[in-house]
């Protein structure tokens, strides 16, 4: 093969979808006047509905104008109480977090790999960590944490990008799955409890996906690598 050939393969490939190929449910919150809390993009062929992200007892969802990736003109505020949990288990028992569903068609599966999304907060009295929650039928386990630091009152809309592999509970518990499925983020903060939660969390582009996706960078190393593994061989 053509190196430059290869190249514009390589090149192609990372540009469909943005290496989203792999995306279940997205959530980017519209370009209306109020962010729009449904799903923007699903996998059709595999659920028969994927509920709009709800708010637990004790937070609340608005809308924000402060666009974190750039897909839309909104982004999800979680405002929260008057204090700040100081631990998951507390959070969870006074409903702070979000949360949504995917049900699966009759004889459909699907595999739970990686959630990405973007954040900040507006301000330090706010519950910064959060833990990602999965019950696939059983209850919920935790997958992954985070701590978001990128503030919204500094220059431009700084944010902080994760991107979190989903740890299942045991082997294989996140492979061919047939069941409705909550996908639930906890909001406290376990390193100082601020008096007041007076301030959001901000949410924009999430993207839950069936594999890891790869960073841009490492996955066209790995593309072009290839190449020049197949140029030598030649």
């Amino acid at each position: 093969m053509k190196p430059s050939l290869f190249l514009f393969i390589a090149l192609s490939a990372l540009s469909v979808q943005g290496l989203r190929a792999a995306t279940l449910v997205s959530y980017t919150f519209g370009t209306g006047a109020a962010a729009d809390f449904n799903p923007t993009t699903t996998a059709g062929s595999i659920f028969s509905s994927v509920t709009a992200i709800t708010a637990g007892s004790g937070v609340t969802l608005e809308s924000s104008g402060v666009d974190l990736g750039g897909s839309g003109l909104r982004a999800m505020g979680v405002d929260g109480p008057n204090a700040v949990s100081s631990t998951e288990a507390f959070a969870i028992s006074t409903g702070r977090f979000i949360s949504f569903t995917l049900t699966p068609q009759v004889g459909q599966s699907f595999d739970l790999g990686s959630i990405a999304f973007r954040a900040n907060i507006g301000g330090p009295n706010t519950a910064n960590e959060f833990s990602i929650q999965v019950d696939t039928g059983s209850g919920f386990n935790t997958a992954a944490t985070g701590i978001v630091t990128a503030e919204s009152g500094s220059t431009g809309s700084p944010r902080n990008i994760f991107n979190l592999a989903l740890t299942p509970p045991s082997a294989g518990a996140y492979t061919g799955i047939t069941t409705p499925t909550t996908i639930r983020m906890v909001f406290y903060d376990t390193t100082a409890t601020p008096a007041t939660w007076d301030a959001w969390v901000r949410l924009d582009d999430i993207y839950l996906d069936s594999t890891v996706i790869p960073e841009p960078g490492s996955a066209l190393l790995g593309l072009l690598g290839a190449g020049f593994l197949i140029r030598r061989r030649r």
